[in-house]
Protein backbone atom coordinates (compact mmCIF):
# COMPACT_ATOMS: atom_id res chain seq x y z
CA UNK A 1 0.00 0.00 0.00
CA UNK A 2 1.38 3.33 -1.05
CA UNK A 3 1.44 6.07 1.64
CA UNK A 4 0.12 9.37 0.21
CA UNK A 5 2.61 12.26 0.12
CA UNK A 6 1.87 15.14 2.43
CA UNK A 7 1.46 18.66 1.00
CA UNK A 8 4.53 20.88 1.46
CA UNK A 9 2.59 23.31 3.63
CA UNK A 10 1.59 20.52 6.04
CA UNK A 11 5.17 19.20 6.09
CA UNK A 12 6.45 22.65 6.97
CA UNK A 13 3.91 22.96 9.77
CA UNK A 14 4.88 19.58 11.22
CA UNK A 15 8.58 20.51 11.08
CA UNK A 16 7.88 23.78 12.91
CA UNK A 17 5.83 21.99 15.56
CA UNK A 18 8.64 19.48 16.07
CA UNK A 19 11.30 22.19 16.33
CA UNK A 20 9.09 24.14 18.74
CA UNK A 21 8.58 21.06 20.92
CA UNK A 22 12.33 20.36 21.03
CA UNK A 23 12.96 23.99 21.91
CA UNK A 24 10.58 23.80 24.89
CA UNK A 25 12.57 20.82 26.17
CA UNK A 26 15.95 22.52 25.59
CA UNK A 27 15.08 25.92 27.08
CA UNK A 28 15.54 25.26 30.81
CA UNK A 29 18.52 22.93 30.55
CA UNK A 30 21.81 23.91 32.25
CA UNK A 31 23.42 24.09 28.80
CA UNK A 32 20.88 26.64 27.52
CA UNK A 33 21.22 28.78 30.66
CA UNK A 34 25.02 28.65 30.53
CA UNK A 35 25.36 29.85 26.94
CA UNK A 36 22.30 31.98 26.25
CA UNK A 37 20.98 33.39 29.54
CA UNK A 38 22.29 36.83 30.52
CA UNK A 39 22.48 37.43 34.28
CA UNK A 40 21.52 35.07 37.12
CA UNK A 41 18.59 33.28 38.75
CA UNK A 42 17.63 33.50 42.42
CA UNK A 43 15.17 31.53 44.57
CA UNK A 44 12.23 33.66 45.75
CA UNK A 45 10.36 30.96 47.67
CA UNK A 46 10.16 27.65 45.86
CA UNK A 47 10.83 28.94 42.36
CA UNK A 48 13.59 30.93 40.68
CA UNK A 49 13.47 34.36 39.06
CA UNK A 50 15.92 35.50 36.40
CA UNK A 51 17.46 38.98 36.60
CA UNK A 52 20.23 40.84 34.80
CA UNK A 53 22.18 43.57 36.61
CA UNK A 54 24.75 45.82 34.93
CA UNK A 55 26.37 49.20 35.49
CA UNK A 56 28.51 50.72 38.26
CA UNK A 57 28.64 49.52 41.87
CA UNK A 58 25.54 50.35 43.94
CA UNK A 59 25.65 53.41 46.18
CA UNK A 60 23.19 55.61 48.07
CA UNK A 61 24.24 58.55 45.86
CA UNK A 62 23.30 56.64 42.68
CA UNK A 63 20.03 54.72 43.21
CA UNK A 64 19.66 51.42 41.37
CA UNK A 65 17.27 51.58 38.40
CA UNK A 66 14.72 48.73 38.36
CA UNK A 67 13.08 48.08 34.96
CA UNK A 68 9.59 46.54 35.07
CA UNK A 69 8.21 45.35 31.71
CA UNK A 70 4.59 45.35 30.62
CA UNK A 71 2.44 42.28 29.96
CA UNK A 72 4.27 39.77 27.82
CA UNK A 73 7.56 41.59 28.36
CA UNK A 74 10.77 40.62 30.09
CA UNK A 75 14.50 41.33 30.08
CA UNK A 76 15.02 41.58 26.28
CA UNK A 77 12.39 44.33 26.03
CA UNK A 78 14.90 46.71 27.60
CA UNK A 79 17.69 45.97 25.12
CA UNK A 80 17.73 49.58 23.84
CA UNK A 81 17.50 51.14 27.33
CA UNK A 82 19.49 49.09 29.86
CA UNK A 83 22.96 49.24 28.20
CA UNK A 84 22.83 53.06 28.01
CA UNK A 85 21.56 53.48 31.58
CA UNK A 86 24.34 51.11 32.75
CA UNK A 87 26.88 53.75 31.72
CA UNK A 88 25.75 56.07 34.52
CA UNK A 89 23.72 53.99 37.01
CA UNK A 90 23.29 50.40 38.26
CA UNK A 91 20.34 48.92 36.35
CA UNK A 92 18.32 45.72 36.81
CA UNK A 93 15.88 44.08 34.41
CA UNK A 94 14.14 40.82 35.23
CA UNK A 95 11.63 38.23 34.04
CA UNK A 96 8.49 37.95 36.12
CA UNK A 97 7.68 34.35 37.01
CA UNK A 98 6.49 32.43 33.96
CA UNK A 99 8.39 34.58 31.46
CA UNK A 100 11.73 34.01 29.77
CA UNK A 101 14.32 32.35 32.00
CA UNK A 102 12.20 32.46 35.18
CA UNK A 103 10.30 29.46 36.57
CA UNK A 104 6.52 29.29 36.78
CA UNK A 105 4.91 30.43 40.04
CA UNK A 106 3.87 27.95 42.68
CA UNK A 107 0.71 29.95 43.53
CA UNK A 108 -2.09 31.87 41.82
CA UNK A 109 -0.88 35.27 40.61
CA UNK A 110 -2.22 38.54 42.06
CA UNK A 111 -0.95 42.10 42.28
CA UNK A 112 0.27 41.42 45.84
CA UNK A 113 2.10 38.36 44.52
CA UNK A 114 3.83 40.46 41.82
CA UNK A 115 4.93 43.11 44.32
CA UNK A 116 6.26 40.56 46.80
CA UNK A 117 8.00 38.65 44.02
CA UNK A 118 9.97 41.77 43.06
CA UNK A 119 10.71 42.69 46.68
CA UNK A 120 11.95 39.18 47.48
CA UNK A 121 14.08 39.13 44.33
CA UNK A 122 15.81 42.39 45.28
CA UNK A 123 16.41 41.15 48.82
CA UNK A 124 17.71 37.69 47.87
CA UNK A 125 19.93 39.11 45.09
CA UNK A 126 21.33 41.67 47.57
CA UNK A 127 20.25 44.61 45.42
CA UNK A 128 20.11 47.37 48.00
CA UNK A 129 17.71 50.36 48.03
CA UNK A 130 17.14 53.15 47.19
CA UNK A 131 15.56 52.35 43.83
CA UNK A 132 14.32 54.30 40.83
CA UNK A 133 11.38 52.23 39.55
CA UNK A 134 10.73 52.39 35.79
CA UNK A 135 7.53 50.63 34.74
CA UNK A 136 6.11 50.29 31.23
CA UNK A 137 2.36 49.71 30.75
CA UNK A 138 1.27 46.97 33.22
CA UNK A 139 4.70 47.27 34.85
CA UNK A 140 3.74 50.78 35.95
CA UNK A 141 0.89 49.32 38.01
CA UNK A 142 3.29 46.93 39.76
CA UNK A 143 5.63 49.84 40.50
CA UNK A 144 2.86 51.99 41.96
CA UNK A 145 1.83 49.27 44.40
CA UNK A 146 5.46 48.53 45.26
CA UNK A 147 6.06 52.21 46.06
CA UNK A 148 2.95 52.39 48.22
CA UNK A 149 3.96 49.28 50.19
CA UNK A 150 7.70 50.05 50.47
CA UNK A 151 7.94 53.86 50.24
CA UNK A 152 11.23 54.05 52.15
CA UNK A 153 12.96 51.90 49.54
CA UNK A 154 11.91 53.96 46.51
CA UNK A 155 13.69 57.19 45.60
CA UNK A 156 11.61 57.96 42.48
CA UNK A 157 9.10 56.50 40.02
CA UNK A 158 8.93 56.69 36.22
CA UNK A 159 5.68 55.51 34.59
CA UNK A 160 6.03 54.78 30.85
CA UNK A 161 2.59 54.86 29.19
CA UNK A 162 1.34 53.11 32.31
CA UNK A 163 -1.91 51.15 32.45
CA UNK A 164 -4.78 53.15 34.00
CA UNK A 165 -8.55 53.03 34.29
CA UNK A 166 -8.90 55.06 31.07
CA UNK A 167 -11.66 52.77 29.82
CA UNK A 168 -13.61 53.18 33.01
CA UNK A 169 -14.43 50.26 35.25
CA UNK A 170 -17.00 48.77 32.83
CA UNK A 171 -14.45 48.75 30.01
CA UNK A 172 -11.93 46.90 32.13
CA UNK A 173 -14.52 44.40 33.31
CA UNK A 174 -15.30 43.60 29.67
CA UNK A 175 -11.57 43.22 28.95
CA UNK A 176 -11.25 40.97 32.02
CA UNK A 177 -14.09 38.70 30.88
CA UNK A 178 -12.49 38.25 27.44
CA UNK A 179 -9.17 37.30 29.04
CA UNK A 180 -10.88 34.73 31.28
CA UNK A 181 -12.61 33.20 28.24
CA UNK A 182 -9.19 32.88 26.55
CA UNK A 183 -7.80 31.18 29.64
CA UNK A 184 -10.72 28.75 29.72
CA UNK A 185 -10.15 27.89 26.04
CA UNK A 186 -6.47 27.43 26.80
CA UNK A 187 -7.22 24.92 29.57
CA UNK A 188 -9.46 23.05 27.13
CA UNK A 189 -6.55 22.65 24.74
CA UNK A 190 -6.92 25.79 22.62
CA UNK A 191 -3.62 26.46 20.77
CA UNK A 192 -1.23 29.08 22.15
CA UNK A 193 -0.35 30.56 18.76
CA UNK A 194 -2.58 33.62 19.18
CA UNK A 195 -0.96 34.55 22.47
CA UNK A 196 2.49 33.93 21.01
CA UNK A 197 1.74 36.18 18.05
CA UNK A 198 0.71 38.90 20.51
CA UNK A 199 4.13 38.53 22.14
CA UNK A 200 5.81 38.75 18.73
CA UNK A 201 4.32 42.17 17.94
CA UNK A 202 6.86 44.35 19.82
CA UNK A 203 9.73 42.60 18.05
CA UNK A 204 8.33 43.77 14.73
CA UNK A 205 8.68 47.37 15.90
CA UNK A 206 12.47 47.21 16.16
CA UNK A 207 14.63 46.06 13.21
CA UNK A 208 16.42 42.83 14.05
CA UNK A 209 19.68 44.20 12.63
CA UNK A 210 19.77 46.73 15.50
CA UNK A 211 19.64 44.04 18.18
CA UNK A 212 22.74 42.09 19.42
CA UNK A 213 22.69 38.41 18.46
CA UNK A 214 22.49 37.20 22.07
CA UNK A 215 19.47 39.44 22.61
CA UNK A 216 17.87 38.13 19.42
CA UNK A 217 18.11 34.61 20.84
CA UNK A 218 16.67 35.83 24.14
CA UNK A 219 13.78 37.51 22.30
CA UNK A 220 12.93 34.36 20.38
CA UNK A 221 13.31 32.42 23.61
CA UNK A 222 10.65 34.58 25.23
CA UNK A 223 8.23 34.78 22.31
CA UNK A 224 8.07 31.08 21.49
CA UNK A 225 7.90 29.60 24.97
CA UNK A 226 4.49 28.15 25.79
CA UNK A 227 4.90 29.13 29.45
CA UNK A 228 5.39 32.79 28.47
CA UNK A 229 2.22 32.75 26.38
CA UNK A 230 0.30 31.17 29.28
CA UNK A 231 1.64 33.78 31.71
CA UNK A 232 0.66 36.54 29.29
CA UNK A 233 -2.94 35.27 29.21
CA UNK A 234 -2.97 34.93 33.00
CA UNK A 235 -1.87 38.54 33.44
CA UNK A 236 -4.52 39.64 30.95
CA UNK A 237 -7.15 38.03 33.17
CA UNK A 238 -6.05 39.94 36.31
CA UNK A 239 -5.13 43.34 34.84
CA UNK A 240 -8.47 44.94 35.76
CA UNK A 241 -8.18 43.89 39.42
CA UNK A 242 -4.55 45.04 39.54
CA UNK A 243 -5.27 48.49 38.10
CA UNK A 244 -8.28 48.93 40.37
CA UNK A 245 -6.13 48.05 43.40
CA UNK A 246 -3.58 50.66 42.33
CA UNK A 247 -6.32 53.28 41.90
CA UNK A 248 -7.65 52.62 45.41
CA UNK A 249 -4.19 53.33 46.85
CA UNK A 250 -3.63 56.31 44.63
CA UNK A 251 -1.30 58.75 46.39
CA UNK A 252 2.49 58.69 46.20
CA UNK A 253 2.74 61.79 48.40
CA UNK A 254 5.80 63.87 47.53
CA UNK A 255 7.63 60.99 45.86
CA UNK A 256 9.37 62.26 42.68
CA UNK A 257 7.36 61.07 39.65
CA UNK A 258 7.88 61.31 35.90
CA UNK A 259 5.02 60.28 33.63
CA UNK A 260 5.93 59.44 30.02
CA UNK A 261 3.07 59.12 27.56
CA UNK A 262 3.11 58.22 23.87
CA UNK A 263 2.62 61.12 21.51
CA UNK A 264 1.90 59.53 18.13
CA UNK A 265 -1.60 60.71 17.31
CA UNK A 266 -4.22 58.74 15.44
CA UNK A 267 -4.90 59.67 11.84
CA UNK A 268 -7.48 62.33 10.98
CA UNK A 269 -9.27 59.67 8.95
CA UNK A 270 -9.45 57.24 11.88
CA UNK A 271 -12.92 56.28 13.21
CA UNK A 272 -14.38 58.66 15.80
CA UNK A 273 -14.44 55.87 18.41
CA UNK A 274 -10.67 55.42 18.03
CA UNK A 275 -10.10 59.18 18.32
CA UNK A 276 -12.24 59.33 21.46
CA UNK A 277 -10.39 56.36 22.95
CA UNK A 278 -7.04 58.03 22.28
CA UNK A 279 -8.29 61.24 23.93
CA UNK A 280 -9.33 59.31 27.06
CA UNK A 281 -5.96 57.56 27.20
CA UNK A 282 -4.10 60.89 27.07
CA UNK A 283 -6.32 62.36 29.78
CA UNK A 284 -5.69 59.28 31.94
CA UNK A 285 -1.91 59.68 31.56
CA UNK A 286 -2.20 63.33 32.57
CA UNK A 287 -4.21 62.32 35.66
CA UNK A 288 -1.32 60.10 36.72
CA UNK A 289 0.66 63.25 37.45
CA UNK A 290 -1.71 63.92 40.34
CA UNK A 291 -0.37 60.83 42.10
CA UNK A 292 2.47 62.97 43.41
CA UNK A 293 2.83 66.63 44.36
CA UNK A 294 6.31 66.41 42.85
CA UNK A 295 5.62 65.26 39.28
CA UNK A 296 6.61 65.93 35.71
CA UNK A 297 5.40 64.80 32.29
CA UNK A 298 7.35 63.88 29.16
CA UNK A 299 5.78 63.20 25.78
CA UNK A 300 7.43 60.75 23.38
CA UNK A 301 6.14 62.38 20.21
CA UNK A 302 7.24 59.69 17.77
CA UNK A 303 5.98 56.74 19.82
CA UNK A 304 2.99 54.53 20.06
CA UNK A 305 2.43 52.50 23.22
CA UNK A 306 5.80 50.69 22.89
CA UNK A 307 7.82 53.77 23.91
CA UNK A 308 10.74 51.66 25.16
CA UNK A 309 11.29 50.42 21.60
CA UNK A 310 10.01 53.36 19.54
CA UNK A 311 11.92 56.04 21.48
CA UNK A 312 14.15 54.42 24.12
CA UNK A 313 16.15 57.67 24.34
CA UNK A 314 13.13 59.32 26.00
CA UNK A 315 13.14 56.71 28.77
CA UNK A 316 16.90 57.15 29.22
CA UNK A 317 16.43 60.93 29.37
CA UNK A 318 13.77 60.52 32.07
CA UNK A 319 16.09 58.31 34.15
CA UNK A 320 18.87 60.90 33.83
CA UNK A 321 16.51 63.68 34.90
CA UNK A 322 15.26 61.67 37.86
CA UNK A 323 18.82 60.94 38.93
CA UNK A 324 19.74 64.61 38.59
CA UNK A 325 16.65 65.69 40.53
CA UNK A 326 17.54 63.44 43.45
CA UNK A 327 20.86 65.31 43.67
CA UNK A 328 19.88 68.86 42.68
CA UNK A 329 16.10 69.21 42.34
CA UNK A 330 14.07 69.87 39.19
CA UNK A 331 15.45 72.38 36.70
CA UNK A 332 13.02 74.77 34.96
CA UNK A 333 11.70 73.37 31.66
CA UNK A 334 13.22 74.77 28.48
CA UNK A 335 10.96 77.07 26.39
CA UNK A 336 9.23 75.20 23.58
CA UNK A 337 10.96 75.80 20.24
CA UNK A 338 9.18 76.11 16.94
CA UNK A 339 9.33 74.04 13.73
CA UNK A 340 12.91 72.71 14.11
CA UNK A 341 12.21 71.01 17.42
CA UNK A 342 8.59 70.05 16.80
CA UNK A 343 9.57 66.38 16.48
CA UNK A 344 11.52 66.25 19.72
CA UNK A 345 10.44 65.23 23.19
CA UNK A 346 8.28 67.75 25.04
CA UNK A 347 8.72 68.16 28.80
CA UNK A 348 6.16 69.75 31.11
CA UNK A 349 6.00 70.34 34.85
CA UNK A 350 2.94 69.82 36.97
Amino acid sequence: MRIPRLPKSLKSLLYLMGINHLYQLFHNTPLARKWFMPGKRVDVGGYKIHYHMTGPVQSTETPTVILEAGMGGSTPYWTAVAPIVAKFAPVVSYDRAGYGWSDNRTEVCSIECLVEELHTLLKEANIQPPYILVGHSFGGVVNRLFTQKYPDEVAGVILVDSATLWKGKKGFEKHNRKARVRNTLLKMGFPLWIAQLNLLHPMMLKPLKDIPWRTKLALFNMFFLRKSARTYLTELSIVADCVEAAEQESSLGEKPLIVIRHGKEVSDTAPEMLKETEKMMIEAQERLMKLSSNSRMMVAKKSGHQVIMDQPEVVVQAIREMQKFLLEGWTPPKPAKKAADSENTAVQTS
